[in-house]
């Protein structure tokens, strides 16, 4: 016959709003931060792996992708149609993130591997060794630059989620 009301006062009121904030920030701030850094993680697994194959290195290939035995071929590995399209994937998502964030190292080296890696032809490549091993080198330049990107990324990360919380 008679209904429950919860009545708060303006105190539990604000605690109440506080809590939900907190914890909806949290929850923003932990899927940025993962998202964040996924995207520069995979960017620098796709590079590494675009590296090996154009690198020959069949054992870094093989342990990348999870096969194992001997490849039955001496032959050069193989370049995948898609090993490009794949990068690209991973540049565009990296980009997006540094666009978001305005991570300029991480914005610029996606450019950097857009400009290059990322214009690549798999079907010139398979027919000029030369330029294999051009993009190559090029590939390992890029790979070092990561590797040292996603340091910096981390701590852009950490500042972000700072400025994040402080400004929530």
């Amino acid at each position: 016959a008679s209904s429950p009301v919860i009545t708060l006062d303006d105190m539990q009121l604000r605690d109440l709003v506080e809590q939900a904030r907190d914890a909806t920030a949290k929850q923003v701030t932990d899927m940025l931060a993962a998202g964040w850094k996924d995207a520069a993680e995979n960017m620098l697994q796709s590079l590494k792996y675009t590296a090996a194959v154009l690198n020959n290195n069949a054992a870094d290939v093989q342990a990348m992708n999870g096969t194992k035995g001997e490849r039955k071929s001496k032959r050069a590995v193989p370049i995948a149609d898609t090993l490009f399209d794949n990068l690209n994937l991973q540049i565009k998502t990296a980009r997006r993130l540094a666009e978001a964030s305005g991570d300029t190292g991480l914005l610029n080296l996606t450019n950097k591997v857009a400009e290059t890696l990322g214009q690549a032809n798999p079907e010139y490549l398979k027919k000029n060794p030369t330029e294999r091993t051009k993009m190559a080198e090029t590939a390992n330049k890029l790979v070092k630059a990561a590797e040292m990107q996603a340091g910096d990324t981390a701590e852009s990360v950490a500042e972000a989620i700072d400025e994040l919380a402080a400004f929530a």
